[in-house]
């Protein structure tokens, strides 16, 4: 899955936990940029990224993520880990 197309799964996961239609997050954005993306949702976000995407993170690994192009750098190495 290529940056834009995993940017377009983050963008259609947060909507779906923050229940809001038309958000549109980009690699700049922070979780203060988004009305209701709280500590919860942050949790309840990378979960839902989890199950979808088939893989887990560490605390170590979440607990630097700055703004969302960091998480899909995240997200990509991820991937690449539990590729065949």
């Amino acid at each position: 899955m290529d940056r834009t197309a995993l940017l377009n799964k983050l963008n259609e996961i947060l909507r779906e936990i923050l229940e809001i239609d038309d958000l549109q997050i980009t690699e700049t954005t922070v979780a203060d940029d988004v009305e209701d993306w709280d500590s919860i949702n942050h949790v309840r976000f990378l979960v839902a990224i989890e199950e979808e995407l088939g893989f887990q993170f560490s605390t170590r690994e979440v607990g630097g993520i700055e703004n969302v192009g960091q998480l899909l750098d995240l997200v990509q190495a991820k991937l690449a880990e539990v590729a065949p």
